[in-house]
């Protein structure tokens, strides 16, 4: 209780000094887009939340409906990525300014909390396919399709066959999703391997073919339906998986709508949320750590007394401690060149 206490602590400094910020727009960046990687964020987190209180045997109907609700963001996730991607100079070299070093800086400092048996081919193998904290197999997921999408000539994304070879992708993935001989065969490499999520980058990759639906009544329909039907698996205790493909590809049309057109009307939200899609690669990194050491103390409190909480604290945590690791990052990158 003592920790917990803590806890709340810190999340009172840190939710105060980070809602009074609202960043502004940087040159080349779009704040709805952002928001809904925010959104995604966040749907991340309360997937993670609803799997600590399932290991205290303390997840219910509400946890779950919130895990079950927050799958489109992995997806969401890397549809936004295709959407934005393009092939210019330094494509890599800023890639891996952003990622590399904090990944490699989280993911050893995890390896050694987590493992018992130490070993460079060991720690390798694991740099290399994300097995540590759950989340971090996002890491080399997105290396694999920022690599897919360098490889393939541009002039397929805009060519009628890209839009033709959507099905085959999905059929794809689904054989990905649901193959014993894969999960068998690969091992710790199986998780973050491409191929569960490869509909969702692909479709990103091809969107502006589907431009003509963003003006039907479709994204705004869809997504509300879904959300009423997720009431039918959640009442027979069943936990979505990240890559069922309808209700996440109706949130990746559905939710960046809603951000634009809240913009005006709701700023400080919109533009908080922005700010928590533009550190996601942050909050991805640190709020495994706080979950860790979370796993260490029984909370003797309800759930719907501390869930909040929880969110905020591995939301507003990561965010506030971005800002001295970005500066960081960028001392080391330039000692390095």
């Amino acid at each position: 209780m003592a920790l917990w206490t803590v806890w709340l602590l810190a999340g009172c400094f840190f939710i105060d000094k980070t809602l009074d910020y609202v960043p502004s727009q940087p040159k080349g960046r779009d704040f709805a887009w952002d928001a809904t990687r925010g959104v995604a964020m966040i749907g991340i987190v309360i997937i993670h939340v609803h799997s600590y209180y399932e290991y205290f045997g303390k997840s219910n109907f509400f946890t779950l409906y919130l895990s079950n609700l927050s799958r489109f963001s992995v997806p969401v996730f890397l549809y936004s990525s295709a959407l934005f991607l393009k092939k210019k100079p330094g494509y890599w070299s800023s890639k891996v300014k952003v990622l590399f070093v904090p990944y490699l800086l989280f993911f050893t400092f995890s390896y050694f909390m987590k493992t018992n048996n130490y070993s460079l081919t060991d720690f390798v193998i694991r740099f290399l396919t994300g097995a540590s904290f759950a989340p971090y197999y996002f890491i080399p997921l997105l290396v694999q399709f920022w690599l897919l999408f360098f490889l393939i000539p541009e002039s397929f994304w805009k060519s009628s066959w890209s839009l033709k070879l959507f099905p085959l992708i999905l059929l794809f993935q689904l054989w990905v999703s649901d193959s014993n001989l894969l999960r068998t065969e690969m091992g710790k490499a199986y998780p973050s391997f491409f191929g569960h999520f490869v509909a969702f980058f692909y479709l990103g990759a091809i969107s502006k073919k589907l431009e003509k639906y963003l003006s039907s009544p479709l994204p705004y329909l869809l997504p509300i339906i879904l959300t009423i039907l997720l009431f039918i698996p959640t009442l027979k205790g069943i936990n979505l998986r990240n890559n069922h493909w309808v209700y996440p590809i109706a949130f990746s049309l559905f939710i960046p709508l809603l951000m634009r057109e809240y913009l005006e009307k709701i700023p400080k939200t919109i533009k908080f949320l922005a700010e928590v899609g533009e550190k996601s690669i942050w909050i991805l990194l640190i709020h495994p750590m706080l979950m860790h050491f979370l796993h260490g103390v029984t909370i003797d409190l309800p759930v719907y007394a501390t869930i909040l909480p929880i969110i905020a604290l591995n939301v507003l945590i990561p965010v506030r401690l971005s800002r001295p690791l970005e500066v960081a990052n960028s001392w080391v990158l330039k000692v390095k060149s």
